[in-house]
């Protein structure tokens, strides 16, 4: 997966830095490594929304995800990319059967 290319503020009109404001980590949460499989302490942010996009002019995909009121992330993402995260969540939908 492609690593993020910039953070914004939702309204588009001022770059938010590299480090997230200390109000939006929200919590440690242990979960299984996918590479792993053994638990993992991560630091967890809570997501309001999230909406995968074509970038213009191009194959690739933007992933935003909304943070807060005032940031989002977006990260750009290739189309083997896309398609594996889009299965991925798919799989892990409330009511989606295991494969």
């Amino acid at each position: 997966m492609t690593g993020p290319t910039h953070a914004q503020q939702a309204s588009h009109s001022a770059p938010v830095f590299n480090a997230l404001p200390s109000h939006l980590v929200s919590q440690e949460l242990p979960v299984r490594g996918a590479l792993s499989r053994l638990p993992e302490l991560r630091s967890a942010v809570r997501v309001c929304e999230w909406m995968v996009e074509p970038v213009a002019g191009g194959t690739e995909l933007a992933l935003t995800l909304v943070l807060s009121e005032h940031v989002s992330l977006s990260f750009v993402l290739g189309a083997q990319d896309a398609e594996d995260l889009s299965l991925t969540l798919a799989q892990g939908a409330p009511g989606a059967e295991a494969p």
